[in-house]
């Protein structure tokens, strides 16, 4: 039997009816190579494909998104902390 994945390349990681399986860990939940496909109703690896196959294309969109956001909310500690400091420093030319 032929692999699928290897015939078409694409891969279930990467469909939109893949839901990936998360464990618990100890500060985090992990990501398990496991997952539900929504379409075919029945556990998948990763590495899988299938003829149902259709892209996921919020997979780069949501993560530059929530790196942009991130970053956004550091900027506005970091330019917090530049204020507190530059106050401290003022106050301390004052004496």
């Amino acid at each position: 039997m032929e692999d699928e994945t290897e015939t078409n390349g694409r891969r279930c990681v990467l469909c939109r009816y893949f839901y990936r399986y998360y464990t618990k860990g100890v500060h985090r939940f992990e990501r398990t190579d496991l997952g539900i496909c929504r379409r075919r109703q029945n556990i998948v690896n990763k590495g899988d494909g299938c003829d149902c196959w259709e892209f996921n294309g919020r997979i780069q969109y949501l993560s530059k998104r929530a790196a942009k956001n991130m970053l956004y909310e550091i900027l506005l500690k970091l330019s917090s902390v530049r204020q507190i400091m530059q106050e401290l420093q003022d106050e301390g030319e004052d004496d």
